[in-house]
């Protein structure tokens, strides 16, 4: 991002709080989870088909209010991806 870049983005955000506006950001983000067996039974189980290797994948999702600074919604859930049966 340019230096005219972050100014106008600045210039913007400054405006948008003077006039009451709301500016929300989304962000989905695939979290390794902890090897556990409740994790897998709540998760499932990835594998990159090597024999033995397991981990639990989750997909974290949050709403954040951008001028207000703060986290409006958040939650995990199970993402699905190379995604096995249980054993």
């Amino acid at each position: 991002m340019t230096g005219i870049n972050i100014i106008a983005l600045e210039y913007s955000l400054s405006r948008a709080r003077k006039v009451g506006d709301h500016l929300f950001a989304i962000d989905d983000s695939g979290q390794e989870l902890p090897g556990f067996q409740s994790t897998f039974e709540e998760f499932g189980k990835q594998s990159d088909k090597t024999p033995g290797l397991f981990w639990a994948m989750g997909l974290a999702s949050t709403l954040y209010n951008v001028l207000e600074e703060i986290v409006i919604d958040a939650s995990i859930s199970e993402r699905f991806e190379n995604h096995i049966g249980q054993s």
